[in-house]
């Protein structure tokens, strides 16, 4: 969380000059704004069951293409196991692929495809995974989810006065 500490003073100047309080950390931060939008399936978030009410899961947003141009998204029903380096928690978690080290060898990677090609489990989960996020992905969710945020904001900011 280094990079809210270090953006903290540049923010609590720009609440400043706004006449708000400043915040002392992240949580601060997400308990002071109306809504906090997360990006991904509650399914795969560790936390989902004990998130602020101000919290919104908008679902994954799978735009990228992991196929190298082929077409495939990351919740084609044909759940291909993956082989991650670094963040991979969730996915290993699934059971739908493994994680690697940053510093992991060739002969430790190749090790790690062979597993996950070779192992029906990876593929199985994998298809569960591909599956879940299927059913969780709305991709009008995160754009009603802004706009509501707009009009409360803009409500709560207008002049009481003005028509």
């Amino acid at each position: 969380m280094r990079v809210f500490r270090t953006g903290m003073p540049a923010l609590n100047q720009a609440r400043a000059e706004h006449g708000l309080v400043p915040l002392r950390d992240l949580g601060d931060v997400l308990n002071a704004v109306g809504r906090v939008l997360v990006c991904t399936s509650p399914s795969y978030d560790f936390a989902a069951d004990d998130v602020p009410a101000n919290v919104r899961y908008v679902g994954p947003q799978l735009d990228d293409a992991p196929g190298g141009g082929t077409g495939e998204t990351w919740d084609d029903p044909g759940g291909r196991p993956l082989v991650l380096v670094g963040h991979a928690a969730r996915v290993v978690y699934a059971g739908a692929g493994l994680r690697v080290s940053r510093k992991a060898s060739t002969a430790d990677l190749g090790a790690a495809l062979g597993r996950v090609l070779d192992e029906p489990r990876f593929r199985a989960g994998a298809r569960r995974m591909a599956a879940t996020l299927a059913a969780e992905r709305d991709d009008g969710l995160v754009v009603d989810e802004l706009e509501q945020t707009a009009a409360l904001s803009h409500s709560a900011n207008r002049d009481p006065s003005s028509p």
